[in-house]
């Protein structure tokens, strides 16, 4: 999913555990947690904010779910098959669907000069990594080192029940009061709207124009949110995760039209 892009550097002071060649190894990054506030329609100078739109962050990503390094061997390591990437593992290394399939998952370089690249992973083997990308020459095998993490999704940010507490709306025909969590999109620069539908036995994040369910929607780790906060008064809610290090590819899109604005995050706060 990503292209050519800029990167940020961060240094902190973190440590990470050894990392065995071709098993799960424990990784010990800092966590800790961030509290974001979205504010509401304010006409009133200081507090102006006619519109009710916030721009924010997760920037806490979740838990590591694997890290290691490409291996190296016979039949091991990084190739290319199609226009993807397939990262070839001892057998049993994983078990089969370990990382969910359609990007629930994301897998990130760690080292090198193409530290930060991340790609999607469509599906898990017992055996291999199948990546949306390729990024197989951006991969040394015996020497590239990776982690594996889950995206944040609008349920797990912000509650599957709506815990962080935003203005739902009790059908399609509510969302105009409701508070909307909107994204930008990286091709055209479409915003798509979503809200917490709270009606009785719904309860779930959903498309505000289609109504689907949305609880699933990943989201990028430099992907920002706009947030239209209609209900009254500041919302403030907790993002608990580990702490970024190291670098992180940061995606630019070039725009055709002048209007159409990049939201990226900072992912280290």
């Amino acid at each position: 999913m990503k292209s050519t892009c800029q990167f940020l550097n961060c240094l902190f002071l973190a440590v990470a555990t050894a990392i065995s060649a071709h098993a799960q190894s424990v990784v010990t990054d800092p966590v800790g947690f961030i509290t974001l506030t979205v504010k509401p329609i304010n006409t009133t100078y200081p507090a102006n904010n006619p519109t009710g739109l916030n721009f924010i962050s997760l920037g806490m990503p979740r838990p590591v779910a694997y890290q290691s390094l490409v291996p190296t061997g016979s039949g091991l390591g990084a190739s290319t098959v199609g226009i993807t990437t397939t990262i070839t593992f001892v057998p049993s290394t994983f078990t089969a669907g370990q990382f969910g399939s359609g990007g629930a998952f994301y897998l990130e370089i760690l080292n090198g000069t193409d530290a930060g690249k991340t790609a999607d992973i469509t599906s898990t083997t017992t055996n291999s990594l199948v990546l949306d990308t390729n990024l197989t020459s951006n991969i040394t095998n015996g020497t590239t080192t990776f982690r594996i993490r889950p995206y944040w999704t609008l349920a797990t940010a912000f509650g599957a029940t709506n815990t962080a507490g935003f203005q739902g709306g009790a059908s399609l025909g509510n969302v105009a009061t409701a508070d909307l969590i909107q994204t930008v999109s990286r091709i055209d620069g479409t915003v798509t709207s979503y809200f917490f539908n709270n009606a009785s036995g719904v309860n779930q994040w959903q498309n505000a124009s289609s109504g689907a369910d949305a609880s699933n929607l990943s989201i990028d780790p430099d992907e920002g949110l706009q947030v239209l906060r209609r209900g009254a008064g500041d919302l403030s809610f907790k993002l608990a995760g580990d702490v970024k290090t190291g670098n992180t590819e940061i995606l630019l899109a070039r725009r055709l039209s002048a209007n159409a604005l990049n939201v990226v995050a900072n992912p280290y706060a």
